[in-house]
């Protein structure tokens, strides 16, 4: 009986298992349109800068965004007086912006309604990224010279090295006065700027590959090459980067951009993936967003909400989400799994106190079986001189 029923509690047990394989090892995430903004002729370039959302609103200003409610996106103002924005980047107090008429701008947002320029450097191509860490921003610029800025003072940024180059350069990043810097003919440079005067090219990534952009989630960085996919460096050591997988793809990367342990992949062609990076050496497609709509010209991620530039038509919200039928299971069937396990522990305990109490009865049986032999052959004794003292 004791091995019927734990058989069967097995059993079900392990079917009621069946669903969470599925739901963890090749579950699909759902994607919608939650909200939109089109009150702008034109969006472009995104900043995501925790609640939020700085963007490059109809090229000649720069939008500011309340985002903490993705399904209700609350303007908070849009600065004009620039022309042709080609990137912004928000640390602290402070945005910057490139644009063909100031070059490179430093705005003070510690007011997010009244945004005001503090500083700024002209020298600075149209076309160019950027990147700010610390006291320093590093600009690349595309077909020209990479700028590393010394912004210790915001309001007089200073021109502490140039990287002399007929290269074509993306996006960069830095970490721990590493600058990785994506070239479009020659693999990713690595920089070493710990003597900001004299940086110093410590080595290349990827050196044969034509690289489109870098993009850092904690100690992974993500180098993406069209048409190949990206590959994933460890750089918890930003001065040695160690090579940990490949995605491979046949595809023209636009960004990517990270939540939880999900990649979000913009491509050319108007596609949006969800990647599962849980696993760097399998990463799988567990979500795809595919619609009518032009390509993306930018987007940014927070938590499972994307949002996404489509130029004239708008700001979109994308809201990933896992399936309400994995959300089903998930609730009918934890109660369930508690309730067998509790039924498993009530029958051991119980099956544990009946072997005790037989164990103990068996004691009891045998002192008394003990004591009625020992009584038995006092009678005995006993019936042995009764006899003797008659004869």
């Amino acid at each position: 009986m004791k091995r019927n029923l734990k058989t069967k509690i097995l059993l079900i047990f392990g079917i009621l298992l069946i669903p969470f394989y599925f739901i963890f090892s090749n579950s699909n995430f759902e994607t919608e349109i939650k909200s939109e903004f089109t009150e702008a002729n034109s969006i472009g370039e995104l900043f995501l800068h925790e609640n939020y959302l700085f963007f490059n609103e109809d090229g000649n200003k720069l939008g500011i965004m309340d985002v903490s409610n993705p399904n209700s996106l609350d303007q908070i103002t849009s600065f004009e007086g620039f022309n042709g924005i080609s990137d912004i980047f928000v640390s602290g107090n402070f945005a910057y912006v490139v644009d063909r008429k100031l070059g490179f701008s430093i705005l003070n947002i510690s007011i997010l309604s009244t945004p005001k320029i503090v500083g700024s450097f002209p020298n600075v191509s149209s076309d160019s990224y950027i990147y700010v860490e610390g006291k320093y921003a590093v600009i690349s610029q595309y077909e020209s010279e990479i700028l590393l800025l010394d912004l210790s003072n915001p309001i007089k940024p200073i021109l502490v090295s140039q990287f002399p180059t007929t290269q074509w350069y993306f996006r960069s990043y830095m970490q721990d006065n590493i600058a990785f810097i994506a070239n479009n003919y020659s693999g990713l440079a690595v920089y070493d700027i710990s003597s900001s005067a004299n940086p110093h090219h410590g080595s290349t990534i990827q050196g044969s590959e034509v690289i489109s952009g870098i993009f850092v989630n904690e100690e992974i960085a993500y180098v993406t090459v069209p048409q190949k996919g990206f590959y994933m460096y460890n750089i918890s050591n930003p001065a040695r980067p160690n090579l940990i997988g490949h995605y491979e793809v046949n595809a023209y990367f636009q960004k990517l951009d990270f939540f939880d342990r999900q990649i979000m992949v913009s491509y050319s062609n108007g596609i949006i993936e969800v990647l599962d990076q849980s696993d760097l050496h399998n990463i799988e497609v567990i979500g795809r967003f595919d619609s009518a709509l032009t390509a993306s010209q930018d987007f940014a991620c927070n938590e499972n909400f994307c949002y996404l530039s489509r130029g004239s038509e708008g700001l979109f919200v994308l809201q990933v989400k896992l399936p309400k039928v994995y959300s089903i299971f998930l609730i009918l069937e934890i109660p369930i799994l508690i309730a067998l396990i509790s039924i498993s522990i009530v029958n051991r305990v119980k099956n544990v106190r009946i072997a005790s109490m037989k164990q103990r009865n068996n004691e009891e049986m045998t002192s008394y079986a003990s004591e009625l032999d020992l009584q038995f052959q006092n009678w005995e004794n006993l019936a042995n001189l009764d006899a003797k003292k008659k004869s």
